[in-house]
């Protein structure tokens, strides 16, 4: 006989999680299954992880090239890395402990195994050791997150690539590091790896980095990349890779109108996500799928089939753990009966370079072509005391309202600490607040926000620190 529940999560990651936890904090009764561990991707093998080692080998780096202008000498700096991985899996496990922690606390029924759906609203649960069970559920939610795309591996000989997971393992620091992508996770990697003392080379597809962002972002991205030793090839394609004589890989790529020539010690590709929802059972059910094989959903996270959900990366990019934490808030929300929906205009995106780079909203760009009359501000880090304090003085926050009215329309940071800065832009995109609501917010001094207030200011031409655009 089939068991029965309430709600059915498929999938542990930072979208299923809390969508279970919703759910049982709004008096369902919940089963989540996880074939993996619980965490998924992001907190096991992806941002938890390489966030730990932006924040070392920016203290490494720091120690290294940096503190001797404050003072501080200290001779031959060294790195162990197995203290490293030891440190950083140690967050990892502490966090997915206080995962498990919250998940029996809310009285969440949690199975390590795989599911598949099999009838309508029954789903077949074949557990770690091979038991095998139907679980018939009124809500099915689905969360199985999306799968790293392989590398096309071009011309290559059983050349060795590394992948994101392995990269953020390496026992060694390599002499050379080719890191392949353009992505924010190719950006991040060639950061962590030239600031621990890899020569590194980035080799993009794309004409610009972050295009899709701002260009103007990627260009400066670019410059201080190169100022940290990092050689970035855009608008690149690899012709054939190889085992050179001398054991390293070799790299043949085309850019500016030549074949180039790249070796180093390792490899690594960044090459972005693809759909992983095709062994779960979609077809049994007739759900939707995109052209890419991203479940479809609408903004209250329903599939085309009723009492079916998906949250999170297999919905389709961006590929963000807090947009699907919040699609597993609205799924669980929707289910129980709730006003809840998606509205992701005010989502902020963060990226972990140096300097990092974090936004929301439109872009002046984008603005323009939704016809919108714009007006900008801007203030550059360089104008800020508590930057100068922290020598990191690179970077600015560029704001963009709409003439008139001031209403702020998006906001874009590249700096230090932009990931802390950007959550007071979302709650102001969130609240459709305008430029005088920031403006006339007292900022403390000397802090980073600061250049918030004086960049909003700059839009009203009453910024006291920087240059005002002229009216």
């Amino acid at each position: 006989m089939a068991r029965e529940i309430d709600v059915l999560v498929i999938g542990g990651g930072p979208g299923g999680y809390p969508a279970a936890i919703r759910s049982a904090q709004l008096g369902k009764d919940v089963l989540l299954v996880e074939k993996e561990n619980i965490g998924g991707e992001c907190l096991n093998w992806g941002c938890i992880p390489s966030k730990a080692l932006v924040s070392a080998s920016g203290l490494y780096h720091k120690i290294a090239h940096e503190a001797k202008e404050m003072g501080i000498e200290v001779e031959n700096a060294t790195l162990d890395t197995k203290k490293l991985h030891s440190w950083k899996d140690g967050i990892q496990k502490k966090l997915v402990g206080g995962v498990k922690q919250l998940l029996k606390a809310n009285k969440v029924d949690v199975i390590m195994g795989s599911a598949r759906l099999v009838e309508t609203q029954e789903v077949e649960i074949t557990s770690g050791d091979e038991e095998t069970q139907i679980v018939k559920a009124k809500d099915i939610i689905i969360a199985t997150g999306a799968a790293l795309r392989t590398f096309e591996r071009r011309g290559s000989d059983r050349i060795n690539i590394l992948s994101v997971r392995d990269a953020l393992k390496m026992e060694e620091i390599p002499d050379s590091l080719v890191v392949l992508g353009d992505g924010y996770v190719a950006l991040e990697l060639a950061t962590i790896y030239s600031k621990f003392g890899s020569k590194v080379t980035l080799i993009g597809e794309r004409k610009v980095l972050l295009q899709e962002i701002d260009p103007q972002l990627g260009r400066f991205l670019k410059r201080s990349m190169e100022k940290l030793g990092i050689d970035v090839v855009m608008g690149a394609v690899i012709q054939d890779m190889k085992t050179g004589e001398n054991g390293k890989a070799t790299v043949h790529v085309r850019f500016d109108g030549e074949i180039h020539k790249i070796e180093a010690t390792q490899i690594v590709a960044s090459d972005g996500k693809e759909a992983s929802s095709d062994d779960i059972g979609l077809e049994n059910l007739g759900i939707e799928t995109d052209n890419h094989g991203f479940i479809s959903i609408n903004n209250k996270q329903q599939t085309n089939v009723p009492h079916y959900y998906a949250v999170g990366d297999c919905t389709g990019p961006p590929f963000l753990a807090h947009r699907a934490t919040k699609q597993g808030v609205i799924a669980a929300e929707v289910i129980a009966g709730e006003e809840s929906e998606a509205d992701f205009r005010a989502m902020p995106g963060v990226v972990f370079t140096d300097p990092e780079i974090a936004y929301a909203g439109m872009t002046e760009e984008e603005a323009r072509e939704e016809g919108y009359e714009v007006v900008t501000g801007r203030a550059p880090f360089s104008a800020s005391g508590r930057a100068m304090t922290e020598a990191e003085t690179d970077g600015f926050v560029k704001v963009v309202a709409e003439e008139g009215t001031g209403v702020i329309l998006g906001v874009q940071i590249i700096g230090p600490d932009a990931s802390d800065l950007i959550s007071e832009v979302s709650l102001a995109l969130e609240m459709g607040a305008v430029a005088e609501d920031l403006a006339f917010t007292v900022h403390p001094h000397p802090t980073l926000p600061e250049m918030i207030m004086e960049a909003v200011g700059s839009v009203r031409g009453e910024a006291i620190h920087v240059m005002n655009r002229k009216r």
